[in-house]
């Protein structure tokens, strides 16, 4: 069972910055594939390739700098079905 922290509020992290950078790249070619399909040829304008990767990579690093951090547990489907069913209980105990 994994337990992830993510980072904490007005933080980034590496894994943040990877992430975003990762949107930064698929947005784009995302865009490009739904205007080529709507104009019936792929044509590539670099400014605007270029802004929407900005744009996109941007507001995902804005959107992990607001938000507060949070633990991710990492269980069981069944451990999770058990506790929604009140037949388990969680508990804390603090580190």
């Amino acid at each position: 069972m994994a337990t992830i922290t993510t980072s904490n509020q007005f933080s980034l992290n590496l894994k943040d910055i990877l992430k975003g950078l990762l949107v930064a790249v698929i947005t784009p070619v995302i865009t490009i594939i739904m205007s080529s399909v709507n104009a019936g040829q792929l044509t590539f304008d670099w400014k605007a390739i270029g802004i929407t990767a900005l744009a996109a990579g941007l507001a995902y690093l804005v959107k992990n700098f607001l938000t507060p951090s949070a633990i991710v547990i990492d269980a069981p489907a069944s451990q999770v079905k058990a506790v929604k069913d009140g037949d388990a209980k969680v508990s804390v105990t603090p580190t």
